[in-house]
């Protein structure tokens, strides 16, 4: 049975200060928690991103409201339309941001292994990678980025 990304309804959005709050209606599942941060994907192709969802703020039933931090409400005509929902990160890798551990400790990966992904942004880490170094607790890695945005920095408000 192929997969059917869930679709969700942006039903409305309001300026926050400098963050918009979105309004969403539809069933998420499959996805269960967390589910921000995230991005809604136009329907045709999936794949281009029209809003991302950094926080969930509330959800009743089928009814989410989302913050995206320092952002301005899409034009108009995109409230009632239709768009994929999809979840950025497993438990797992929002666990790692929401309890960050002070145990993270840097280090280039280990030439004498192939290679692993950030568990933040899948992108590969090793020496034939994009990513040759990194932070690393136990045997989790993330680049030097996703460490400095998510974990130290909690862009997403994760633990807030």
């Amino acid at each position: 049975m192929k997969f059917e990304a869930p679709v969700l309804v942006l039903a409305n959005q309001l300026r926050d200060g400098p963050d918009v709050l979105s309004y969403l209606d539809g069933d998420a599942s499959p996805y269960g928690p967390p589910l921000a941060p995230a991005g809604l994907y136009d329907r045709e192709t999936q794949a281009i991103e029209v809003l991302q969802l950094h926080k969930l703020m509330r959800q009743k039933g089928n009814s989410y409201t989302f913050k995206t931090f320092e952002a301005s409400p899409l034009p108009k005509e995109a409230l009632g339309r239709q768009y994929v929902f999809r979840p950025w990160w497993t438990l797992r890798a929002w666990k790692l941001v929401a309890e960050a551990s002070p145990e993270w400790q840097y280090s280039v990966y280990p030439a004498d292994r192939d290679h692993a992904h950030c568990e933040l942004t899948y992108v590969g880490i090793g020496a034939a990678e994009e990513h040759i170094d990194g932070y690393f607790l136990g045997n989790t890695w993330v680049t030097r980025e996703a460490y400095e945005r998510f974990i130290r920095n909690d862009e997403y408000h994760c633990r807030a």
